[in-house]
């Protein structure tokens, strides 16, 4: 019986130390906070911290590049349509223009090579 009691003591200590030694803490949809070297920490809440970023995580990988999601810059120059994310808003006048609850002033995806980054997009 107390070699069944050590077996799964180690067992579990064994996978605590494994769950603790993965660098990727996010999961899909979790707000990530960044920072300008490309350190992403997963966060509860924006704090506004200077040289910081913010962007939910919308492919669980704990960085700010989701690489499994398409942007959806639909801007058309038959039609002149400038709103990505179809809420009726203007991109240049939108405050989150990707609607994940991010203000585009804090949005990674907003930043200059940001999933989101309109700066490369045709006029």
């Amino acid at each position: 019986m107390n070699h069944l009691r050590t077996l799964a003591l180690f067992l579990t200590l064994g996978l605590v130390a494994t769950g603790c030694a993965s660098e990727n803490t996010s999961s899909v949809g979790q707000m990530i906070s960044c920072d300008s070297g490309g350190t992403c920490t997963p966060v509860s809440s924006d704090d506004g911290a200077p040289g910081t970023c913010v962007d939910i995580d919308e492919d669980g990988d704990g960085d700010d590049h989701d690489s499994d999601v398409e942007d959806d810059d639909d801007t058309s120059s038959l039609t002149g349509d400038t709103d990505d994310d179809d809420d009726g808003i203007d991109d240049d006048t939108d405050a989150d223009d990707d609607n994940d609850g991010i203000e585009d002033d804090r949005d990674c995806d907003e930043q200059e090579g940001g999933d989101d980054d309109d700066a490369g997009d045709p006029a």
